[in-house]
This record gives structure tokens, C-alpha cells and sequence, in this order.
């Protein structure tokens, strides 16, 4: 590595703050072709990623933004073989062209007839950030006129393992964020109303179900906060959480349930906020019961003897009275006012609800 000067290593380190603050993917890779412009100067960056095994590749970001051709992620994957650098694709080392072939060698090459060539570019430098062992995460920088200095190389390599920090964090961020994004929407379409609190309380998540229950009780000022009562009896469950241990206790809210729980890691707990009749069905799968029997069950709390209960789902009394009798067997109970109380046990649920 050359000697480096004092504003370079300067310069190395505002860039890691800059991109130490920055959380969304596609604006990183923006933003580090431009942090990286601030170290080595160039015509053209782009950030790509490629597959040596199918030949493709994808043009994530590129500085200036106007440079695209028409069909340049296909050609460049067809001739992606004659990239000397690809073809090494050594994640320690910064590489350039002149590494490897002359000038009067790249431009006999298709690749620099059908891509660089029409883009001015005669100079390449790369570096290499980590990816899965099928692809190659790689930043591009190219030059028309002079080739990358041996000071371009340094400190490009003195600012490659900071770039690869950054760079895996956002994307374990992003895995992240798409998990809980695929979540959110599972449980959504069940219209679930779920919230994930923070180790300080704060909100961290919140279903669609949750939001739309939170915007009738919260203030406007405190997005991120639980209204009241909710935000004190959640204080109360998580620290009887830790001592002593107790368990949980529900909470009834206007006519919703909420129910605490405590999450694998300490203090990212999720509550879980319930109507008295998505509670009871709850309570109804946690005993087993099935799709049938927990809306025979339904129909019993509400009164309804087995010849009405047989009249409104359209099926035989002998039926229905099979299905209790499966219900007793399951509660352990032994008639049908047991089996309600017993639901409505498990449900937290009032009598009167």
C-alpha cells in the first residue's frame, strides 16, 4: 500500500460516519458511490452484482445516473468472462485492469467493444464486498483518461473493510426488515392486532389490526408510546416478569382484550390486542376444538338450543349433538355450561362480553 496522507486517512473516516447513518439498501448503494467519489476520483461508479455461474449480472446503482445504455445488464453478462477482475474475483484485494491485460488486449475483447468502448471507459478498479458464494457484490470505478494511482489503490483498500461493515449491516437490516415486513402481512390478513414493544416500552411494530385500535386510544403526540391504561399495565406484566416471576395477566380495554407476551429475548415482548369474539375462537383452537365444533360452541353461548343450533348450520341434531360430545372430551367438561365457562376461563373473557 502507498504512503497515505494525513486528509486521506481523514476523509476514510468521515466517510464511515457518513454511511454508518444511512439504514435503507438502495439509498447505500447511492450513497457509497458517492462517499467512494470522495476518495478516488472517477467517471463512472457502479455498484453490481454478479453470478459467474449464469453468466448475468445487475447494475444496482450507477454515478452519474444518465450513463445507462440500452441493454447494458445483458451485454455485460454475456461477456462477463472476459472481466479479468470477475475472473479473479479476490475479495482481500483492490485490482485493476492494468493488472492484467494492456490496454491493446482490452480493447480486442467484446466486452470492451460492446460495453466500455461506447462508454469511454479504458481504465477499471474494483473492489469486492461480501455476498453469498454464487455472486460476486462489487464496485466498479472507471476512468476514460489516466489509470487509478497506486494512491488510488491505498486508500481504497485502507476504506474496503469499513465499506464491507457498512455494507452487511444495512443488508442484515434489510433481511431483517423483510422478515418482519412478510410477517406483518401474514398475520394481517388475518386481521390479527399485534404490537412489538422495545426494551424501553416504546413501540418497535404494529400490525394494521393494532393501529387502528392504538388511533382510537393515543394521543397524536405519542406515535411511539401505549396509550393508558396499556402502556401501565404493560409495565406491570413485564417487570412481575422478572421478580418475581409471575403470569401474565390480560387486560380488558373497552371490549378488547390484551395479552401480554413475552418474547425468547429479554424486553422485546409483543402484546396481542382482542376483540371478546377473535378471543374466544382463540381459546376455542388453543383446546383443540375444531372450525366446527368452535362455532357450535359459539351458537351454545349464545343460547341457542342443539335443534336451533342444527337449523342454523344446516345440519341434523345428532350431529351437533356429536360435536358437543367431542367438546366435552376435549375441555374435560361434562355439559354445556361447563364448556362455556371453561372457554370464557381461558379467554379472559367476561361472562357479559
Amino acid at each position: 500500500m502507498s504512503r497515505l496522507s494525513a486528509t486521506d486517512l481523514r476523509t476514510v473516516v468521515d466517510v464511515a460516519c457518513e454511511l454508518g447513518a444511512v439504514e435503507d439498501m438502495q439509498q447505500f448503494r447511492s450513497r457509497l458511490l458517492s462517499q467512494v467519489k470522495r476518495l478516488v476520483a472517477y467517471d463512472i461508479g457502479s455498484w453490481n452484482v454478479v453470478s459467474r455461474s449464469e453468466r448475468a449480472a445487475q447494475i444496482s446503482a450507477v454515478d452519474p445516473v444518465d450513463c445507462r445504455m440500452d441493454g447494458d445488464e445483458e451485454l455485460l453478462g454475456t461477456y462477463l468472462h472476459q472481466n479479468p477482475l470477475v475472473g479473479v474475483g479476490d475479495p482481500t484485494r483492490v485490482l485493476k485492469f492494468s493488472d492484467f491485460v494492456s490496454r491493446r488486449q482490452l480493447h480486442r475483447l467484446d466486452l470492451y467493444n460492446y460495453v466500455y468502448g461506447p462508454l469511454g471507459i479504458e481504465h477499471q478498479m474494483a473492489c469486492i464486498l461480501p455476498a453469498p458464494r454464487a455472486s460476486i457484490v462489487g464496485i466498479a470505478l472507471n476512468r476514460s483518461g489516466g489509470d487509478f494511482s497506486e494512491r488510488d489503490r491505498g486508500v481504497l483498500e485502507l476504506a474496503r473493510p469499513i465499506l464491507a461493515q457498512a455494507y452487511q449491516r444495512v443488508a442484515v437490516q434489510e433481511v431483517m426488515s423483510r422478515t418482519l415486513s412478510a410477517l406483518g402481512r401474514a398475520v394481517e390478513s388475518q386481521a390479527q392486532a399485534i404490537i412489538v414493544l422495545l426494551p424501553d416500552g416504546r413501540i418497535q411494530f404494529t400490525t394494521a389490526a393494532a393501529r387502528a385500535m392504538l388511533r382510537r386510544l393515543s394521543p397524536a403526540d405519542r406515535p411511539d408510546r401505549l396509550p393508558e391504561p396499556l402502556e401501565s399495565w404493560s409495565e406491570e406484566q413485564r417487570r412481575g416478569a422478572r421478580e418475581p416471576p409471575l403470569a401474565p395477566q390480560p387486560l380488558n380495554l373497552d371490549g378488547t382484550v390484551a395479552r401480554l407476551v413475552r418474547g425468547a429475548v429479554d424486553g422485546f415482548d409483543a402484546i396481542v390486542l382482542e376483540r371478546p369474539r377473535e378471543t374466544a375462537a382463540r381459546a376455542a383452537r388453543d383446546a383443540g376444538l375444531t372450525r366446527r365444533e368452535a362455532e357450535v360452541m359459539r351458537l351454545v353461548a349464545l343460547g341457542l338450543t342443539n335443534t336451533q343450533i342444527a337449523i342454523e348450520l344446516a345440519l341434523s341434531e345428532r350431529t351437533i349433538a356429536k360435536h358437543l360430545e367431542h367438546v366435552y372430551s376435549k375441555l374435560g367438561v361434562a355439559s354445556r355450561t361447563a364448556a362455556i365457562a371453561h372457554l370464557r376461563a381461558v379467554a379472559s373473557v367476561p361472562a357479559g362480553s
